[in-house]
């Protein structure tokens, strides 16, 4: 089976469970998805942290789903975040989920094209600049 199908297959199976709970993260998940300029990356997760994330997005949407597996519980007050990296700057896309039933699925804005995506976790009220370490990472391969 080639990646692409392998990556179809799983964002499938994401948008069948989601969609019993979320039909609008669902539905949003599904319209990214046939995007002809959609991507996606698997974090690598850079310690000990448990669980697995994923972004796919569109630089033509500016839309981004993250998908996040298998979480345990953010500390009490705090969240995860994700950061889309750029050259010149990360940005906060105001994640800040607990996820407090494992799962972290979000619709965000992508309003740049990433070089990067990486999770940190951080204080519940959000932050300009990531505090927290980066726990997962990936850097996007370059289309040029």
């Amino acid at each position: 089976m080639s990646a692409a199908a392998v990556i179809v297959a799983v964002v499938v199976g994401v948008v069948v469970l989601v969609g019993r709970r979320d039909d609008t993260y669902a539905g949003d998940l599904a319209h990214l998805m046939e995007q002809p300029d959609v991507q996606m990356v698997a974090l690598k997760n850079k310690g000990e942290a448990e669980g697995e994330f994923k972004v796919m997005w569109s630089p033509s949407m500016g839309e981004a789903a993250l998908i996040g597996e298998h979480l345990p519980a953010a500390p009490a007050g705090m969240g995860y975040e994700l950061w889309l990296v750029t050259p010149d700057e990360s940005m906060a896309m105001s994640v800040l989920d607990p996820a407090a039933d494992g799962t972290v699925h979000r619709m965000v804005p992508a309003p740049a094209v990433p070089t990067a995506w990486a999770i940190t976790m951080e204080p519940k009220a959000g932050t300009a600049v990531a505090t927290g370490d980066i726990m997962y990472i990936a850097e996007v391969p370059s289309t040029v």
